[in-house]
This record gives C-alpha cells, sequence and structure tokens, in this order.
C-alpha cells in the first residue's frame, strides 16, 4: 500500500482520467462522421434521388420519402452547433442542392439545415444570390397563404414552416457585419 509521508499513512488513489462528457463525445462523433465523408455521401444521395426540377413528395412512396427525412434530419444534426462542419457544408454546390430540394420539400428540416449552415456564417451567406433569396420569400408567402386559408376553412393552421422560413430570411439579410443593402 502506498503511503503518505506527513499524513500518517493515507493511501493516495491511482489518477484516473475523466470520462468525455457529452458535448466532447458529440465533437467527436462529428470528426469521424467529417473525416469519413459522410455527409458527402448523403448529399449525394440526395442528388441522385431527387435530381427533378418538377421533383414533389407524390411521387415518392411514403418509405422513400422518410429516408429523404432522415437524411435532411443527418445533415442538420451533422452541423448543430459545430461551426467546422456547418462550413463544410458552406460551398456553393452544397447550398444549390439545398435550396432545390427547399423548392419541393413540405417540411421544415431543410429549411433547419441551411439555417443551421447560414446563421452567423457570412462567407456562406455571400455564396447565395438574390434567386434564392426571392424563393424564401415567395415560398414564404406560399405558406401564410396556406395558413390563412386552413383557418378560414375552420382547420387548424400550422405556421412552423412559415415562422422557420421567415426566421432564415431575417438571418440571411441580416450579416454580421450589418444589413446586406442589396437584399433588403
Amino acid at each position: 500500500a502506498e503511503t503518505g509521508g506527513a499524513e500518517g499513512g493515507a493511501r493516495m488513489a491511482p489518477e484516473i482520467a475523466a470520462l468525455p462528457g457529452r458535448e466532447q463525445m458529440e465533437e467527436i462523433n462529428q470528426q469521424i462522421l467529417y473525416e469519413q465523408g459522410v455527409h458527402d455521401l448523403v448529399l449525394g444521395f440526395l442528388e441522385r434521388h431527387t435530381a427533378g426540377a418538377d421533383t414533389n413528395p407524390g411521387a415518392f412512396a411514403p418509405e422513400q420519402l422518410e429516408v429523404f427525412r432522415l437524411c435532411f434530419l443527418f445533415l442538420y444534426y451533422f452541423v448543430l452547433d459545430h461551426d467546422s462542419t456547418a462550413e463544410a457544408l458552406s460551398t456553393q454546390s452544397t447550398l444549390r442542392l439545398l435550396f432545390q430540394q427547399l423548392e419541393w420539400w413540405p417540411g421544415t428540416e431543410v429549411i433547419s439545415v441551411l439555417a443551421e449552415i447560414l446563421v452567423d456564417n457570412d462567407p456562406a451567406n455571400q455564396l447565395l444570390d438574390d434567386g434564392d433569396v426571392m424563393l424564401m420569400v415567395s415560398l414564404l408567402f406560399q405558406d401564410i397563404r396556406k395558413c390563412i386559408g386552413a383557418q378560414h376553412a375552420g382547420e387548424k393552421a400550422n405556421w412552423t414552416r412559415a415562422t422557420k422560413l421567415l426566421e432564415l430570411i431575417e438571418s440571411v439579410i441580416e450579416s454580421d457585419e450589418g444589413p446586406i443593402m442589396a437584399r433588403q
């Protein structure tokens, strides 16, 4: 047994390395996924299977739509709160693909991915053109019309998508350095 000199024979516990916390594990997982290029595989899959300009959800079986939804969720969690992985998706081709998905995908998953990439990321924000902003505004108005129509029909309106689009538009217009005047 190990004893301490002046402590009168107290035992010294061996040093044990602290286990990584949840945030550290998430960071490690993100790095592994990034290094293996899983995000590129998911983006390639989406590009191959949703390449039609006239893509609509009715063209796919429910199982296929669920696979697409899971791909979008993967991309969302891949960039969630990780600037380095958001930067990996901050390319012209990736943003173009995501905006194509935004045009036809009825849920909020694509909006969430775009928000994680674009919020507080001026270099990615600068890759957008006026057509991207106009698309978001157009989709916002369509969603607002659907919600108002549902309310007039006595149905419950789901404002989630419209709200997320509005927040995304605001983040695209406002950069960290101030408003992008051409987009206002």
